[in-house]
């Protein structure tokens, strides 16, 4: 088995096209029905980390059909639509810091874009660290290669770049920024990312990289028509060199989301009103904000071109169910709700893809599939909750939704039936993975123990009272279901929560089922007094091998098992097998790279990202885990160290160089300037 997965490791393509393509995928079930999907070809789906990363698990094998729940990551038809999804955005390829399954990962993407026919946006990160860039690069190329020709839409070689500067000295080391921007590394790497993209035979695929709103806040008086200012960000200049030496190759994309516009007010009179800014906000009509802005933004970029038909891509619109953005909508309530999610989101799906005065974007990505971590912070933008339900968000209060399923991907989950004081989110019936405990130095997806301390602290803060689940890492040897019981809480220093774990060998025979009570001062016993609790054994395998992309590939080279010895009421003992593997990458040394810079970021204040999307580029993933300890593990930026990754070798143009804007204007013919016409 060591052998074949070295070998899949070199040659994923091989693997991947032999496996069948399942053509029923995965739909979220919802009694509210949006009708066809207008222009259906023209949009597509912005896929989040969580969608990604977690809901790729391959239950099949080894899970009993009764407990089985949504593996697929991807919808094959829009959540509310029976439209198929044939175009996604995907903002990379791995991250270096997430310890899962990345094979799984390609497979499960690999089947949606088979079964749709689908064409994937692909997205590669620059931040502050050429190491942690090289690696994802070598995974991306792994991915490109593995999709084909004819499957890739595009690549977006950065995300909202223009916002570095403002993420602080702390999550931006020193010079980041002046070396980006001003001394030309991001345009480098820009250039020569391409060059490596043509020579993989995607010579006539667009090129592209993603901007928000600050992006548009140029300089009339200097001619500017982006963002200019030395020591923060050289928008304008940018578009300049893309423009003149990629052409109409190049493709302009743009975050768009009138939920973050910090221009929107209260009603007239009111303190927490808006419906208003909710009449012209959630509507898609060419007078609408969303569509109002697109037709602004394709004016600027014509006005620096001189042309009206570049390519233009919208990579991200949304609306949050939950919350309320940094703005003065943050007073209304109705802002951030379901309602206005509802609204939003159907009325993009009967959107003609039209706009006022001016060609419309040639296509636009809705973000997104699954609600996420977005740096720390929870985000409710998703059309579907998480990766265990079947059912979609939106859907009517008389619909049955189903009984929550228990969880069968590793880690820690809990269940809040009330809103509480109102500091936190929810309620949540179902059980919902704490993904903010990733976040936390000791994980509470690390052990079962520090799963269940997260209740005190997080109901103490939150002034509820919550429901508290560890899933244990499984294997295909095992069958292993885990419940919980309805046990209450006598209060944060005794509180109690209680899960049943049935565990099944491969080879047929059962342990006993046991009950396990666990409170801060006690340890897990059965409810005959006797442990009753099967060992997991975490077996860090070191794999060697290199991915097509010249990084370190992650492979499972070995597998350990552990039996535990289950004392039954009886007296006798039942033999339970469980095992779990992990690949340590020999190019990322603890297991993985990510730099404090991307653990965690302060959200940008809207006054200065205008309509920017929540996904920032300072940072190159959403969520971070501890390597070598556990499937999802924690995230300390001490524990994390650099890796000895070798930037690959990649030839450079003397012609690539970039020029600033002033010195491109002196020698460009005039563009067509006229007066802007009035938000």
């Amino acid at each position: 088995m060591a052998t074949l997965l070295s070998w899949i490791t070199f040659s994923p393509a091989l693997l991947l096209s032999a496996v069948p393509v399942q053509n029923s995928m995965f739909r979220c079930q919802s009694d509210y029905s949006y009708g066809p999907v207008a222009v259906s070809a023209k949009k597509g789906l912005a896929v989040d980390d969580t969608t990604y990363r977690w809901c790729s698990e391959d239950d099949s094998s080894f899970l009993a059909s009764e407990y089985s729940q949504a593996k697929e990551a991807i919808p094959g038809n829009w959540p509310n639509a029976m439209e198929p999804v044939t175009s996604i955005r995907l903002f990379r390829a791995w991250d270096a810091s997430w310890q899962d399954d990345r094979l799984q990962a390609y497979d499960n993407l690999k089947k949606f874009v088979a079964s749709n026919g689908a064409k994937v946006l692909l997205g590669v990160s620059v931040t502050c660290s050429a190491e942690a860039d090289a690696l994802e690069w070598g995974w991306a190329k792994e991915l490109l290669q593995l999709l084909g020709h004819d499957h890739v839409m595009g690549i977006a070689i950065g995300n909202e770049v223009e916002l570095l500067f403002s993420k602080g000295e702390k999550l931006v080391p020193t010079g980041c920024v002046e070396g980006l921007w001003d001394n030309g590394g991001f345009w480098n790497r820009f250039t020569e990312l391409v060059s490596e993209f043509d020579r993989l035979g995607f010579q006539d695929v667009p090129i592209t990289t993603v901007f928000g709103g600050l992006a548009l806040a140029g300089n009339d008086a200097r001619g500017e028509e982006f963002f200019e200012q030395p020591g923060k960000a050289l928008v304008n200049s940018f578009f300049l060199n893309a423009t003149q030496r990629y052409g109409t190759r190049y493709a302009w994309t743009w975050n768009v989301y009138p939920y973050f516009d910090p221009f929107v007010k209260l009603d007239e009179g009111t303190t927490d009103r808006c419906e208003g800014a909710r009449h012209n906000s959630l509507c898609w009509d060419v007078s609408c904000n969303a569509p109002a802005s697109m037709a602004y933004y394709r004016k600027k970029m014509s006005r620096l071109t001189g042309r009206d038909d570049d390519i233009m891509w919208v990579g991200e619109t949304g609306w949050n169910s939950l919350g309320a953005p940094n703005t003065e909508m943050k007073k209304c309530k109705n802002w951030g709700s379901m309602d206005s999610l509802d609204r939003y989101y159907a009325n993009f799906l009967k959107w003609e893809v039209t706009v006022r005065g001016v060609r419309p974007p040639d296509h636009v990505f809705y973000f997104s599939i699954r609600d996420s971590l977005n740096f720390g912070g929870e985000e409710h933008f998703g059309l579907i909750e998480q990766c265990s339900l079947n059912h979609c968000k939106l859907h009517s209060s008389e619909f049955e939704v189903p009984e929550p399923v228990l969880p069968i991907i590793p880690g820690c989950y809990y269940q809040q039936p009330t809103e509480g004081s109102g500091a936190c989110d929810g309620p949540w019936k179902f059980w919902k993975f704490d993904e903010y405990g990733l976040t936390l130095a000791n994980s509470s997806s690390e052990s079962e123990a520090r799963c269940l301390e997260r209740k005190v602290g997080h109901d103490g803060f939150c002034g509820t009272d919550t429901r508290w689940l560890f899933v244990a890492p499984l294997s295909p040897t095992t069958t292993s279901i885990a419940t919980a019981q309805d046990t209450t809480t006598s209060g944060a220093a005794e509180s109690t929560t209680t899960a049943e774990a049935t565990t099944a060998s491969s080879g047929g025979s059962s342990a006993e089922p046991s009950t396990s009570i666990t409170t801060p001062e006690t340890t897990t016993t059965s409810m005959g007094g006797s442990s009753a609790k099967a060992s997991t054994s975490n077996a860090p395998a070191a794999a060697s091998t290199t991915s097509m992309g010249g990084s370190g590939a992650e492979a499972s080279t070995s597998t350990t098992l552990t039996k535990a010895t289950t004392a039954s009421s009886g007296g006798s003992s039942a033999e339970a097998t469980t095992s779990t593997t992990q690949a340590e990458a020999a190019t990322t040394s603890a297991g993985g790279y990510i730099t404090e810079a991307s653990t965690s970021i302060t959200q940008a204040d809207p006054a200065t990202t205008g309509m920017g999307g929540p996904d920032a580029g300072a940072s190159t993933s959403r969520a971070t885990a501890k390597p070598t300890t556990s499937i999802i593990g924690s995230t300390s930026a001490e524990a994390w160290t650099t890796p000895n990754v070798t930037r690959p070798e990649i030839e450079t143009d003397a012609s690539a160089m970039f020029v600033p804007a002033l010195a491109l204007q002196l020698t460009t013919t005039a563009l067509p300037w006229f007066a802007l016409e009035a938000r």
